[in-house]
């Protein structure tokens, strides 16, 4: 595999983040995305263009993304653009009270609307995803309803799919209030069950499930962190694949993407991806 291609896998895999790992995707995920959000708006960022560059550092016009903001920073429009054929993919974010509560994603015939509903405490309670096909006439209808306890503390979600497929998930914590597993039930039997594993400064490090062909746990995510609690690095290994990448993240002084690099599992570096903004 030349590294071009390698690249291109990296991308698609931290793009295309895994549909499983509920906690992780609904929840951190959610926080982690306001947060670059309110720095960005704190930065007064306009526009953020990113490029790709070869492990040479040299410039390619194969990708390029293009974000803007609104003039109160209430939508920031995507654009993401390959030197295909295909016409860019443009993801629109709205935001209010400075979390995100609504997304519209454009990509060729397919039409992706994702709403973000929070409780009364600023906490997420109702993720709704409406996928509409136009070339083969399909839809899809997905709902991710999560429950909290008097503490705030979430303690499970119900998913249901096109209004009649129930998986219900339900988190368990340790003694330091860190949710330690995430279990799928359907009919009332466990599916799937997630480990989380965690630093010593509690930052979350691993995400790990039981892999069927080698008969043991294996990890799906690996984090690390920087001295002021930015991701560091991530690791993202995808199932039935012992080829994965590792993505290294680099920030400017006001907290800022700077830089992100693309890494084999042997440490040789596939390519880079740099930020340029605009205030």
């Amino acid at each position: 595999m030349n590294r071009k291609i390698s690249f291109t896998v990296c991308l698609a895999l931290i793009s295309t983040l895994s549909f499983s790992q509920y906690y992780y995707n609904d929840i951190l995920s959610n926080l982690i995305s306001n947060k670059n959000y309110t720095t960005m708006k704190t930065a007064m960022v306009k526009q953020a263009v990113v490029t790709h560059y070869d492990n040479n550092d040299e410039l390619q016009n194969d990708l390029k993304i293009e974000q803007t903001f609104n003039k109160d920073w209430t939508s920031l429009e995507s654009k993401t653009i390959t030197n295909d054929k295909v016409r860019p993919l443009l993801l629109v974010n709205y935001y209010q009270n400075d979390r995100i509560n609504k997304s519209e994603d454009t990509h060729d015939s397919v039409q992706t609307n994702v709403s973000y509903q929070y409780n009364n405490k600023g906490l997420l309670e109702h993720i709704i995803s409406y996928t509409n096909d136009t070339t083969i006439a399909s839809e899809s209808l997905e709902s991710h309803q999560w429950f909290y306890n008097e503490r705030g503390r979430v303690i499970f979600m119900y998913k249901i799919k096109n209004r009649r497929d129930t998986t219900k998930v339900e988190l368990v914590y340790d003694k330091d209030s860190l949710i330690t597993e995430e279990n799928w039930f359907k009919k009332g039997k466990v599916i799937e069950t997630y480990y989380y594993y965690y630093n010593d400064k509690k930052q979350l490090s691993d995400i790990v499930r039981f892999n069927n062909r080698a008969k043991r746990l294996l990890p799906d995510y690996l984090f690390e962190y920087d001295a002021i609690g930015n991701v560091q690095s991530m690791t993202q290994v995808p199932a039935g694949n012992s080829n994965y990448m590792i993505w290294q993240y680099i920030y400017t002084d006001k907290g800022l993407k700077q830089q992100d690099n693309c890494f084999t599992k042997q440490r040789q570096l596939i390519g880079k991806m740099k930020y340029e903004y605009t205030y």
